[in-house]
């Protein structure tokens, strides 16, 4: 089991062990409802939060099996929902044919499944999570029954993973994290532990998967697929309980790297199977000898749960590659597509029931029927079930919304305004860990595989477009995020895949479109769980965690690192251990005294940039990490409304004074994965593991005894340009003296610089500064700051720069031009210049132009234009005062 997920179903079990309220809550009139206990504790804690609903409703599905019940074909396919909540997972029967949901089942406790199977009896095995229990659905009575936990002495030894059948009327059960194989007798109503060996873990401290196994009925053997470190395919006698390994790297090379191998389905003397990570198809005898192991020059993307054997062609066996229906023909060990798109993978599918030459199954967005002598028009019918999942966090979005990314997938705008507003879930199979916003775009971090997407809110139903993935570089969970505007790069951090140490960043340069990624360069075996761009001194600063992906091998890391990362090299400039004997470094943010603050563990500390040391510590909770692996841990968010620094460490969420360091709670002191609005409103879950979200709104700080704000204004810049560099005058004046004079620049909402002036109790004062940036348009936000503690107002004022030269063209054409050799009789110039082009001199004479975007000098001889006969010397002047020189001999 993912040993994050251990730790999130412990804590949902934790917050919700009292009864539920009989109605349902809502703190004010109009807001969304909850009769969910936790959700009232949290509201009754303090007035100024506000609860914003379950945004996220997700169609995530589980691993589903198909049938034949009543005489048709229908898919049993249960849907995540919150175990111990009055929304858990769903069983649903579907019917194939039609796409109509015929039953469902809320299955008490569950989250969802791994594994379903239709046992020889014809009735239905479902194995679920975080409740590690055995379900079975009877066709005949239509009733769900309750088997039990699978491990009854420790639950969680026996994460269930995948199903399958076995002798008789029983079925087999994979496990995490002992790597047990369970198998259930229905004549006895009893679960069989047979144990883990032959295939480890050889240490005991280290975690294992039992991921898939597939009967054979015919030889009554059971294949085992085994991982993550040492992901292998054991053929395991049923009857002496010998296992044999039959994947190793001489057969399948690469195969050590796959973390799993995935979809292991036995058909007739074949085991077909994916890689995990490069989803390459493999085809293999009983005994483990390969006839197909790779992707077809590229073409294949091997996905889904299961391989099925074609209803009409026996030489022929079906998978999915992508979302496209392909076969592999077993004489000529080749592949083919049959031209179905069935909308996503293939989840499972049986044959008609009337008429074997149609093809009834389930993909991963719903049901699909299709002709099988004319594959390339399926009849599709969209999942129609939702209901509200977990959150995995909280997103800034662009123009000063929030959306939640769901737990294993989806993502949703959040209704700020607590009126209960419903905003369309984007059904998507990506789990969002992180984000950025540049030029009105969201820009996404994905598990897996660390894919960075972009997504455009403006086309809220379009799914976000991958740009690239760290998955062959080993990256996994891309647990962070950040943007330096004056490089134009985003930096994301990811944590290790499973069975791995190493992790690192990856950073898009937006200017080429173009990705590197960096490993060891950044620290040897730790991933990166924080990342903070500083505009104070325009670093990069990297958290770092010690934590590997799941069922990794001890790294002998223990200490976590702050980096300092010069974003214009790419280098590591410096790296400190910021809390001894801390496994991750978590939350970084720019505090409001300009220094990096952050957390470590259970350590609140503030780092200097400038002495380059952590100058201040404060211990929040009473321990640390403990047992298990964390990743995502701390959040930092200030606040403007109170001046306040806030934060959640895993499920406390507190304020901290920045002057004094005080620590106290925010209401009740429960909440997770903290995020601010640019208002400086905080958004954040119940706990993790939960759907519901909330929204605190700070006070304001009582007004001083000198109220009277200070005055100010913009003496420079008066227009918008452009400029080829920003000069910025502010003037101010206060009658009981000015503290500071503040001028920041933002680009897209993000802060790019910020610039202020000591004014040491004057009573006016002047605040001048030259800043050099990339071409683009800036918005300048100046204000003034008394020794009282008044704040004027902020003004606002937009320049576009544009530091780009103007390009001068010789014209062609011979009533333009005349060249001899290399001079000239006559000569024509075309100008551009995206800035505009102001003007041109020549030899000094000066030709004032139109200021448009496209101009011409034209039949240039002397005296034309002030030109002379030899060497003639054009310079040509943009309307931001970037200058061309050309020079041109005339005879």
């Amino acid at each position: 089991m993912n040993r994050r997920l251990r730790w999130r179903a412990a804590l949902a079990t934790a917050a919700l062990s009292v009864s539920f309220l009989t109605a349902p809550h809502a703190a004010a009139d109009g807001q969304p409802a909850s009769n969910d206990p936790v959700v009232r504790e949290i509201l009754d804690g303090d007035p100024a939060i506000s609860y914003l609903g379950a945004p996220v409703k997700s169609q995530i599905p589980g691993v589903p099996v198909v049938g034949i019940e009543d005489g048709r074909a229908v898919g049993y396919q249960m849907f995540k929902g919150i175990g111990d909540t009055d929304q858990p997972g769903t069983f649903v029967v579907f019917d194939l044919e039609t796409g109509q949901t015929l039953r469902t089942f809320p299955i008490p406790g569950a989250d969802n499944t791994w594994g379903s199977v239709v046992a020889a009896d014809g009735r239905v095995y479902f194995s679920t999570y975080h409740d590690y229990a055995l379900h079975r659905y009877d066709p005949a009575t239509k009733t769900v029954e309750d088997l039990g936990p699978i491990d009854p002495a420790a639950p969680k030894n026996a994460y269930p993973w995948q199903i399958s059948r076995g002798p008789g009327d029983s079925v087999f059960i994979g496990t995490y994290p002992k790597g047990d194989l369970w198998q259930f007798h229905p004549d006895t109503g009893t679960l069989e532990n047979w144990g883990h060996q032959p295939w480890g873990p050889a240490d005991p401290a280290q975690s294992q998967y039992v991921r898939y196994v597939s009967y054979d009925a015919e030889r009554n053997d059971l294949f085992v697929s085994t991982g993550s470190a040492d992901p292998a395919v054991w053929r395991l006698d049923v009857d002496t309980r010998a296992a044999v390994r039959i994947t190793n790297e001489l057969e399948q090379p690469g195969i050590s790297t796959e973390s799993f191998i995935s979809s292991v389905t036995v058909i007739g003397d074949r085991v077909f199977a994916r890689g995990y990570t490069s989803k390459k198809l493999l085809v293999m005898d009983l005994d483990g000898n390969t006839e197909y192991w790779g992707n077809a020059g590229g073409r294949l993307s091997v996905q889904g749960h299961t391989f099925v054997a074609h209803p009409t062609d026996a030489d022929k066996v079906l998978f999915s590659n992508g979302k496209q229906l392909w076969s592999y023909s077993l004489s000529g060990r080749s592949v083919a597509a049959t031209g179905a798109d069935i909308g996503s993978y293939l989840s499972d599918a049986v044959a008609d029931p009337d008429d074997s030459t149609r093809l009834l199954g389930l993909s991963g967005t719903g049901s699909f029927a299709l002709d099988l002598d004319t594959p390339a028009s399926p009849s599709l019918h969209p999942f129609s079930f939702a209901q509200p999942t977990v959150l995995e966090t909280v997103l800034p979005g662009p123009d000063n919304t929030m959306w939640a990314a769901g737990y294993m997938s989806s993502l949703a705008r959040v209704d700020t305004t607590g009126t209960g507003i419903e905003y369309p879930t984007l059904q998507v199979s990506r789990q969002y860990e992180s984000s950025i916003v540049r030029d009105g775009l969201m820009y996404l971090g994905a598990y897996t595989g660390s894919s960075f997407q972009v997504y455009d809110p403006k086309a809220p139903s379009v799914a976000p477009r991958t740009l690239f993935t760290g998955t062959a570089q080993g990256f996994d969970r891309p647990i962070t995020m950040t943007y330096d505007p004056v490089e134009d790069k985003a930096y994301m951090g990811s944590i290790p895949g499973y069975g791995l140490n190493q992790g690192g960043i990856s950073v898009w340069d937006f200017a080429t479109s173009t990705v590197e990624h960096y490993r060891t360069e950044v620290a040897v075996d730790q991933g990166v769980s924080s990342a903070v761009y500083n505009p104070g001194d325009g670093m990069v600063y990297l958290g770092t965690n010690v934590d590997g992906g799941n069922g990794h091998p001890d790294s002998g890391q223990t200490e976590a690192y702050l980096i300092t990362w010069d974003p214009k090299t790419d280098t590591k400039v410096r790296e400190i251990i910021p809390v001894p004997d801390r496994r991750g470094v978590t939350g970084l943010t720019v505090g409001p005294d300009g220094k990096i603050w952050g957390v470590a563990e259970d350590i609140l500390f503030i780092y200097d940039p400038a002495t380059r040391q952590v100058e201040r510590k404060v211990t929040i909770l009473g321990s640390g990490y403990g047992t298990g692996s964390y990743w995502s841990w701390g959040y930092l968010s200030y606040s403007s409304k109170d001046h306040r620094m806030y934060a959640s460490l895993g499920n406390r969420l507190v304020r901290i004074d920045p002057a004094t360091l005080e620590v106290s709670n925010v209401g009740v002191g429960k909440g997770s994965r903290l995020h601010a609005d640019d208002e400086g409103n905080l958004y954040f879950l119940a706990y993790y593991g939960s759907q519901h979200l909330f929204r605190y709104t700070p006070d304001s700080p009582p007004p001083p005894e000198d109220d009277v704000r200070p005055t100010v204004s913009l003496a420079s810049p008066t227009t918008g340009g452009p400029f080829r560099e920003l000069a910025v005058q502010v003037d101010a004046a206060d009658d009981a003296g000015l503290e500071k004079i503040v001028a920041n620049v933002y680009r897209d909402g993000s802060l790019v610089t910020s610039t202020q002036s000591p004014a040491d109790g004057a009573t006016s004062a002047s605040h001048t500064a030259t800043v050099r940036l990339p071409d683009g348009r800036y918005t300048v936000k100046y204000n003034a700051h008394d020794l009282a503690g008044n704040v004027s107002r902020t003004g606002s004022f937009t320049v576009t720069i544009d530091g780009t030269a103007p390009r001068a063209t010789i014209k062609s054409g011979p009533s333009y031009t005349v060249a001899t050799g290399e001079t000239y009789d006559l000569i024509s110039f075309k100008l551009h210049d995206a800035g505009k082009i102001d003007k041109v001199t020549l030899n000094g004479t000066e030709k004032d132009l139109t200021d448009n975007v496209w101009s011409d000098v034209n039949f240039i001889a002397p005296p034309r234009f002030g030109a002379i006969h030899g060497e003639n010397v054009l310079v040509v002047h943009d309307v931001a005062g970037n200058t061309t020189t050309v020079e041109f001999t005339l005879n």
